[in-house]
């Protein structure tokens, strides 16, 4: 799987086949999300293979696949949230309006996806069938509308 994904240094970002073109995951955040995996797992942090190369996208997978492992341990699936911003949690269903640092704003309703390692949505309107994944910034103002 890593053997097709190519590593964009200029722009810091994996660039991964999906099933009609590709997607793109930024290094820093492979880095957050592998961290994250490693110590929702209670495992000690654990320096990473240099980031932006093959070797490190192979860490960020394996992280992500014991994560994904432990939330099905003993037949019982619990969810690894990860994934999850915080600042959302019990959000989901609700309208807000998020204000960035450049004052730009934007509005959608809050939803999470399924799965074991589930991320919150940003859905349009009330009658979207779909969404983004949403990554704020940590500077971000959220103020509920509904």
């Amino acid at each position: 799987m890593t053997k097709e994904v190519i590593v964009n240094q200029e722009q810091r970002l994996y660039v991964i086949p999906a099933s009609h073109g590709y997607t793109c995951l930024g290094f820093d955040v492979a880095e957050s999300r592998r961290r994250a995996a490693l110590a929702w797992l209670g495992y000690p942090p654990s320096l990473a293979p240099e980031i932006g190369t093959l070797d490190h996208y192979k860490a960020y997978l394996e992280a992500l696949q014991k994560a994904k492992e432990a939330t099905c341990l003993n037949g019982e699936p619990k969810i690894c949230p990860i994934r999850l911003d915080s600042r959302l949690a019990g959000l989901e269903g609700r309208r807000i309006e998020v204000t960035y640092a450049d004052g730009c704003k934007e509005r959608f309703w809050v939803a999470r996806s399924t799965g074991l390692i589930p991320f919150h949505l940003a859905i349009a309107t009330e009658h979207s069938v779909g969404g983004f994944a949403v990554s704020l910034p940590d500077d971000a103002k959220i103020k509920v509308i509904r």
